[in-house]
């Protein structure tokens, strides 16, 4: 294996073993020798540590702006409903604009167009960013707060955080994506050089690796 570098283990359908198969790679490319980063990017459910006994600790709290509109600032102009690229901000000419909070990406072009300043920026925390280390392996992963919707941005984040990280001090990389087809399964996809497919032997179980094989970071 002395050509992998970043190898992704995915497969599309949950349960098939993809976290099983993350783990023990990483375990036996330790055993070996190895200085190993495992990345968990299963952003809803990282549970990794759990399989390596490792304890987690907390690396940074993941925080996005919100607006927070003064209704006594407000005409309803609705620059800002115009401008924001998600839609989060509806509404009728004249009046104050609602505010769909699992919309929001926490860009704050809202709060920048407004030509009356009467939206401040908010913030919300969505989710947890962790580290920790168990002999040759070392482990990052995020985990969006219960009850958030925003999973891509949980997903960014951990690619950030990836990416602050210097790689000269691992000999491989090994990232276990989330189930499914969705932004951050791409998002962890973008990062490896290398897939591995984890599978059953059932309809749903091909149904899903064929899914992931359609994937435009695997065709690439």
């Amino acid at each position: 294996m002395a050509e992998l570098n970043a190898v992704a283990v995915t497969g599309g359908k949950g349960g098939a073993g993809k976290s099983t198969i993350a783990v023990n790679l990483a375990a036996l490319l330790s055993d070996i020798g190895y200085r190993v980063l495992l990345v968990d990017a299963d952003v809803d459910n990282p549970n990794d540590y759990i399989y390596l006994g490792m304890e987690r600790r907390e690396a940074g709290r993941i925080v996005i702006r919100t607006p927070a509109i003064d209704q006594s600032l407000c005409d309803g102009c609705l620059e800002c409903v115009r401008i924001c690229p998600t839609h989060a901000l509806l509404g009728k000419k004249g009046n104050v604009p609602l505010f769909f909070e699992d919309s929001c990406l926490g860009c704050s072009l809202c709060a920048e167009i407004c030509p009356r300043k009467a939206i401040k920026e908010g913030k919300k925390e969505i989710g947890t960013l962790y580290d920790g280390e168990s002999g040759k392996i070392k482990m990052i992963s995020a985990a969006i707060r219960p009850g958030e919707a925003r999973s891509p941005l949980i997903a960014h984040n951990l690619v950030r955080f990836f990416r602050q990280i210097d790689k000269n001090q691992f000999d491989k990389i090994i990232i276990d994506t989330c189930p499914g087809v969705a932004n951050p399964v791409m998002q962890a996809l973008r990062l490896a050089d290398h897939a591995l497919i984890v599978t059953e032997p059932t309809p749903l179980g091909r149904h899903d690796m064929e899914a992931i094989l359609k994937s435009p970071h695997l065709l690439a």
